[in-house]
């Protein structure tokens, strides 16, 4: 079955889509991001080195990267071969050699890329939503010298 032009998505799709509302969205993702940077920032600082006998850059490793590890384990698992895995290589590297800062930071910058590129998705995809839905939803066609009206995705 063919569905007009500018027509909404299925159900389960938009009840996917309107789990979580822009704000929620921009508070979990950049409110993690700033706080993981201001974790980093205090670590680098000298203000806040350790806790519970444990270097804060580990922690801000770990948390920066956990979706990375989670993609790079993920795709292992598929056997194909993705950035994120050499990402991951390298901060283990660093990690195993007592460069907890070094892999903290590479972390962190992919964490605000990743950040930055969900912003720039969210509003090309918002963009295009605006769009179209100022598409026409009805055409004018002319036959036989007389102009009639139909759904504008209908033949």
């Amino acid at each position: 079955m063919e569905r007009p032009v500018g027509t909404d998505m299925s159900e389960d799709s938009r009840e996917a889509g309107a789990a979580e509302s822009p704000g929620l969205f921009f508070l979990r993702e950049y409110g993690f991001a700033a706080a993981v940077g201001l974790l980093l920032l205090l670590n680098v600082s000298g203000t806040f080195r350790t806790l519970f006998g444990l270097d804060t850059a580990i922690l801000v490793t770990l948390l920066a990267g956990c979706k990375t590890f989670y993609n790079s384990i993920s795709a292992l698992l598929a056997k194909t071969i993705s950035a994120d895995i050499a990402l991951c290589v390298a901060v283990i590297a660093a990690l195993s050699v007592g460069q907890y800062l070094a892999a903290a930071e590479a972390m962190f910058i992919v964490m605000v890329g990743e950040t930055l590129e969900s912003f720039a998705a969210g509003r090309t995809e918002a963009a295009i939503r605006r769009f179209v839905a100022q598409l026409p939803r009805t055409a004018r066609r002319w036959i036989d010298g007389r102009a009639r009206s139909s759904f504008a995705g209908a033949s």
